[in-house]
């Protein structure tokens, strides 16, 4: 029976967290009903009943006290926007949050929120400070707009349903790259392993019987013994690496420079190019639908691309919708989009539909573009298969002189 984490509003409007077993979400819609509680939020979670899953479970729990995802940012718009259409004010809500927010980072910017809250502040003043804590741009806009009609909550929730969008296809593109992932990591474990253990056994008897070999089977035997007398300086490298790696993802500058080096690669760009579009798709059409005007949006939604030249063409199709073009012909004169995307731009202005056509358009375009990134990923992994199988079969290559030379010693 699945097992539920719910979280809800009592009769008294306190928030209340528990588990529970459910036949399915209908049983649990209909407790919570019964039981005349407002549902604000519930997750199936799978019980965990093996030692390393459990070790697992609070390791990643730990790394994710330490950092605020998407996910995190969604829960909480998810939930603000529940809380805020049942009738509950701003700053109670926002307590509520933070009695009920159990990761730290959450936590502390939540408090940071509800002091400047406090303090007079708008909440989308607020956020506009945090968008180097956040992605928050796209969706500022959304919730002024909601601030200056009194419809905080329905503003939330239609960010929460964007951010929504945004994680499907991060876990979409996440699921069809770990089959390829584990490939190449058991391809590099095999070939440590052979080089740790198996290719210095034949050192012995390359010494005794003093065998003249290749000069490939040589690099191979130096880069064996190096690997075995200095296993932990190699191992602190790595480290040092991955952990410098890490650190420098996060500065703008050398991920701007890494997107740049990567679409020189004509394969990852064009795959880069697709994803922008679509985060483009995404955050026009929940603009619009919020009620942002048609300029506003399409600048903010030029911001989905890290490339300074397609900005610059969105730039000059923005000032041609300022002169009276179509907002259809502007954007094909970017050259930047497919011709589906301007063709359905052009149905949704002259029918007055542009916001549902968009939001229809970019089901979808990621559905396309989901089907594409599988293709290539299917691809991916025969090739990393050749790769791995050229690369043993260069290590084989190499031990064959050694058996071969002791063979006709032993004749």
């Amino acid at each position: 029976m699945p097992f539920y984490n719910v979280k809800v509003i009592d009769k008294t409007g306190q928030v209340r967290e528990f588990n529970r077993d459910y036949s399915d979400i209908a049983a649990l819609r209909e407790d919570v009903r019964q039981n005349g509680h407002l549902l604000v939020h519930f997750k199936e979670k799978k019980k965990r009943k093996k030692l390393l899953h459990l070790f697992l479970h609070r390791l990643r729990s730990y790394i994710d006290s330490r950092t605020i995802s998407d996910e995190d940012i969604y829960n909480l718009f998810y939930e603000l926007g529940i809380i805020l259409k049942a009738g509950v004010p701003i700053m109670r809500a926002f307590r509520m949050m933070v009695d009920e927010t159990r990761k730290e980072a959450v936590k502390h910017f939540l408090d940071d929120v509800s002091f400047q809250l406090k303090e007079g502040g708008n909440f989308s003043d607020i956020l506009e400070k945090k968008c180097n804590f956040y992605g928050f741009a796209p969706y500022i806009p959304i919730i002024r707009r909601g601030e200056k009609t009194g419809q905080l909550g329905e503003s939330f929730l239609n960010t929460a349903a964007s951010i929504e969008k945004k994680m499907k296809i991060k876990s979409e593109i996440v699921d069809a790259m770990i089959y390829p992932m584990i490939l190449v990591g058991t391809g590099l474990m095999a070939v440590y392993i052979i080089l740790i253990y198996v290719i210095p056994r034949f050192e012995t008897i390359v010494k005794s019987f003093k065998v003249v070999l290749p000069f490939h089977t040589r690099v191979l035997f130096s880069l064996s013994l190096f690997l075995n007398k200095h296993q932990e300086l190699v191992i602190a490298v790595l480290i040092v690496f991955m952990a410098v790696l890490l650190v420098l993802v996060r500065n703008p500058r050398f991920k701007g420079l890494f997107t740049v080096l990567l679409g020189k690669i004509p394969l990852i760009r064009s795959i880069r190019l697709a994803s922008e579009n679509l985060q483009f798709l995404g955050t026009f059409s929940t603009l619009l639908n919020g009620g942002v005007p048609i300029l506003a949006a399409l600048n903010l939604a030029s911001e989905s691309y890290s490339s300074p030249k397609v900005r610059e063409r969105l730039s000059e199709a923005s000032l041609s919708l300022r002169k009276g073009d179509s907002l259809a012909g502007a954007l094909k004169e970017t050259e930047i989009f497919p011709d589906i995307i301007p063709n359905m731009v052009r149905v949704g202005e002259e029918s007055g539909t542009l916001p549902e056509v968009l939001v229809e358009l970019y089901h979808f375009m990621s559905e396309r573009f989901l089907k594409k990134t599988r293709r290539y990923m299917n691809l991916l992994e025969p090739a990393v298969i050749v790769f791995i199988a050229i690369f043993i079969g260069f290590l084989i290559m190499s031990v064959i002189p050694i058996i071969m030379n002791i063979s006709d010693i032993n004749i």
